[in-house]
């Protein structure tokens, strides 16, 4: 199961806070192909990769950006996968039971991105952004998405995005996996991008407040109202730490490690997090998670089974300890396998199962636990053979529950609306 990240991957997307006006399909005149042209020959020689073939460039109106967001989520988004993000993001606590996560998601797309390549019909789009119509030139702010968007289109025919995992069924896909995957691609497109951006900025420094000024007028960066933290994380991980994990793969040994790592691709987001583990060929513990059929009784069902990933645990305890806190504690994440249920009343439950690196590792997120619960104004409720806190939230599971009795063993983490199904799950 792939949650709402999978949305993100319809089609590679250059993120910009946007405002779209209505405006017609525009017209590629001769200067501007000549113009586009020059922006693919730089990018091309920066990332080392020639085209094979040209590539299907388009300028969108944003009506037709945002029929093809709204299509391609609704394709995606079947009722069996909604029911899986919903309840993921319910169980953890990330949002609110009430939120429409479908919409608030198509909100946060539209508003952010500012091009995108879609691998399936190899059309690389530009979506007009600065004030005034397309002429003999792009904008320098336009000048930047193409480049990051033609990065997209060259890793497309070198490497096949397809077979990346972007056409594989989201409700059977890995989220955690295909994060890492999204963090390689969308990396290694705004590593080059930014490598464009200094040239252009350097070959006319008046372009720099062109860039500004057009990025102001467009938002600034700014994400909608209202937007919950987990979707704004998972859409930014790919760009922000990407960006790091990119970096770090070309100074151990240039473009050839990054081409190399499209055939050796990311198997977590640790390894993306922690770029010296992949290079050190440090593969995620596999955890497996077996509970028994009708554990909770009668009137709760399997709703789904996943990797929770070390970017997942630092966003959960986010909620409440601070970011430096919370990724500390989840650096030492080696594995994890989670599996939720609910009930017909919009109940759910889950367990939690975290194997470590090092038993140090073990006990310092143990530690952050426990100011996570502090922090939460959380009573802790017996027996002292497991600590159990009474979290409040019913809709995400009133009850949550770690163990904490055996060292060198995964950590377990359970959640329940009665705490004597979260002790159930809590038992291996």
């Amino acid at each position: 199961m792939a949650r709402f990240v999978k949305a993100a991957l319809l089609a590679l997307v250059c993120l910009m806070a946007v405002s779209l006006a209505a405006q017609d399909a525009p017209v590629i005149s001769d200067a501007l192909l000549a113009d586009v042209l020059e922006i693919e020959t730089l990018v091309s020689g920066t990332r080392g990769i020639t085209p094979l073939i040209p590539v299907d460039r388009r300028f969108p109106s944003s009506e037709e950006v945002q029929t093809f967001l709204r299509n391609s989520i609704d394709e995606q988004l079947t009722p069996e996968y909604e029911r899986q993000a919903e309840s993921f993001y319910v169980a953890f606590g990330f949002i609110e039971p009430t939120l429409d996560l479908k919409e608030t998601f198509l909100a946060l797309l539209q508003d952010q991105v500012a091009g995108y390549y879609d691998p399936d019909s190899k059309t690389m789009n530009t979506i007009l952004i600065s004030d005034g119509e397309l002429g003999d030139e792009l904008p320098a702010l336009e000048k930047i998405i193409y480049a990051h968007e033609f990065v997209h289109a060259l890793q497309d025919q070198r490497f096949d995005l397809n077979s990346l995992g972007y056409d594989v069924d989201p409700a059977e896909a890995e989220a955690d996996v295909l994060l890492a995957v999204q963090a390689l691609v969308e990396g290694d497109a705004t590593f080059v991008m930014n490598l464009y951006t200094q040239a252009l900025i350097e070959a006319n420094p008046m372009a720099a407040f062109g860039i500004l000024s057009s990025s102001l007028a467009s938002g600034g960066g700014t994400l909608p109202a209202n937007t919950p933290d987990i979707l704004s994380a998972e859409l930014l991980f790919p760009y922000t730490t990407g960006l790091s994990f990119v970096t770090d793969l070309i100074a151990s040994g240039d473009y050839a490690v990054v081409d190399a790592a499209f055939s050796n691709l990311p198997q977590s987001t640790e390894q993306v997090l922690h770029p010296e583990k992949y290079l050190a060929g440090e593969a995620p513990i596999v955890v497996t998670l077996t509970l028994p059929e009708n554990l909770l009784g009668g009137g709760w069902t399997f709703v789904d089974e996943a990797t929770f990933g070390e970017f997942y645990l630092q966003q959960f305890l986010g909620l409440q300890l601070s970011r430096t806190e919370a990724n500390s504690a989840a650096a030492g994440w080696g594995g994890d396998r989670f599996v939720i249920y609910s009930d017909a009343s919009g109940q759910h439950a889950l367990a939690l199962e975290i194997a470590w690196d090092t038993d140090a590792d073990q006990q310092e997120f143990h530690a952050a636990m426990q100011t996570w619960a502090t922090e939460g104004n959380y009573p802790l409720m017996p027996p002292a053979s497991a600590y159990c806190y009474d979290t409040v939230n019913i809709a995400a599971g009133r009850y949550l529950c770690i163990n904490l009795r055996v060292a060198g063993t995964p950590t377990r983490i359970s959640r329940a609306p009665d705490v004597e199904q979260a002790l159930t799950l809590l038992q291996r």
